[in-house]
């Protein structure tokens, strides 16, 4: 609920912020940065109406198959997108800045918000895959020890201790 909710607020942001620079703030750059924030402006509002629909639509999800096929696909695009705005602001950064400073300021927030939310999801994806194997460790020695306690009980006679030997020993031979 607080990642979508992260990234509303982002899209919000995006929606606003980037209109005002794109209409009112000097565009011309040598690379097409113009482009790359317009584009985060349609995926931002793709994302707000998905989501909003999600929350608010007409009818209620009865299964979360359609949600998941939305934001896979909604995904895998602001990822090629946010690679493709990376490189068209690191190949433009130094000329645009002169010209287009504005513009360069914002396509900068907009490749750092790709990058931390990149960060983000691949840990929560490394967390989950180390607690998923650490889980299955632990069943396995969890099973081992069933089994081994399973074996002593079904006719192993029980096993004198060392200690119980040292005890009985009373030096006379």
């Amino acid at each position: 609920v607080v990642m979508p909710f992260l990234w509303g607020l982002k899209s919000a942001i995006t929606v606003f912020g980037g209109s005002l620079t794109t209409n009112l703030a000097a565009t011309q750059c040598s690379y097409n940065l113009h482009l790359y924030v317009s584009f985060q402006i349609a995926l931002s509002y793709i994302f707000l109406f998905m989501w909003g629909n999600i929350l608010i639509g007409p009818r209620p999800f009865k299964t979360l198959k359609p949600i998941v096929i939305q934001y896979i696909i909604y995904s895998v695009v602001q990822f090629v997108w946010g690679i493709v705005g990376t490189a068209l602001y690191s190949l433009g950064r130094t000329n645009c800045r002169t010209n287009a400073p504005t513009l360069t300021s914002f396509a900068l927030f907009e490749v750092t918000c790709f990058w931390l939310t990149v960060v983000v999801i691949f840990g929560h994806i490394a967390k989950f895959l180390y607690q998923r194997r650490r889980a299955q460790q632990d069943a396995k020695l969890v099973d081992s020890l069933k089994t081994s306690e399973d074996d002593n009980e079904q006719g192993s006679a029980p096993k004198k201790s060392r200690d119980a030997d040292e005890d009985s020993f009373d030096g006379s031979e």
